[in-house]
């Protein structure tokens, strides 16, 4: 087993990019295979997501949900269109 986490020298923290993000979160979790939304089940590959909530992107666990490529498009467009209605 590696070195993980903070003790390995290739460690980005919170500057950690947008691939390196979902693998750690996929590592933790593991990969999806229910949308947490609409309920489908037995998904794999591209069809399910996991999905930031707050849309930051940060390292915390709690802060991601697992979406079929459907229900993660309409999620990041509603958050899209509340975010400039709070900008008007």
């Amino acid at each position: 087993k590696g070195i993980c986490g903070g003790e390995n020298s290739n460690w980005k923290g919170n500057n950690v990019g947008y691939s390196g993000l979902h693998f750690w979160i996929e590592r933790d979790k593991g990969k999806p295979t229910k949308c947490e939304h609409c309920g489908k089940e037995g998904l794999t590959g591209r069809k399910i997501d996991w999905a930031n909530k707050d849309h930051k992107y940060k390292r915390n666990l709690i802060d991601w949900i697992r979406l079929c490529k459907s229900c993660h498009r309409k999620y990041d467009i509603k958050k899209k269109i509340l975010a400039i209605k709070n900008l008007n």
